[in-house]
């Protein structure tokens, strides 16, 4: 093999390896809204008082803190994710991060707003440089109907 062709190979490998990894990465980013494992799982009464505990929490702007790392500390401001999980702690006495709420809560983020996250939705949404406060609170309304309507059906 001379040279030239030596060195068409190589840029073919490497412009086939880069395109591959491109392939790759649109896969997985194609994947990734279900790599959550959603199940339809039953909506109960006390999802839908944690959801609607969230939002009500949530609804004074000044409670709201747009940076979040997921380390909840309490009496200070708090993102979605720290809000959530003091709710669910407080209601039930533990925060189930496969539990119905976050993941629906997860999947009504990834319909509305895909690009405002990459590995967390939760995190990554609130603390997205276009997220504002009244985002956070619709999210929520559509994860509490969306709960409220599941229950509907299952005539809680």
């Amino acid at each position: 093999m001379n040279t030239e062709n030596a060195v068409m190979y190589f840029l073919i490998g490497v412009g086939t390896g880069v395109l591959t990894c491109l392939m790759f990465k649109t896969l997985l980013k194609l994947k990734r809204n279900r790599v959550w494992h959603y199940q339809y799982n039953p909506a109960t009464k006390l999802d839908i008082q944690i959801i609607a505990q969230t939002l009500e929490t949530l609804n004074n702007p000044g409670y709201w803190d747009k940076s979040s790392d997921r380390l909840c500390i309490p009496d200070k401001r708090q993102s979605l994710f720290c809000t959530l999980a003091f709710v669910s702690r407080e209601l039930t006495g533990k925060y189930e991060h496969w539990g119905t709420v976050s993941q629906e809560l997860r999947k009504t983020i990834e319909e509305k707003y895909a690009e405002r996250w990459s590995e967390h939705p939760i995190m990554d949404f609130n603390s997205h440089p276009d997220t504002k406060h009244q985002d956070i609170l619709n999210i929520l309304q559509t994860t509490k109907d969306k709960l409220e309507s599941r229950a509907k059906i299952q005539k809680l």
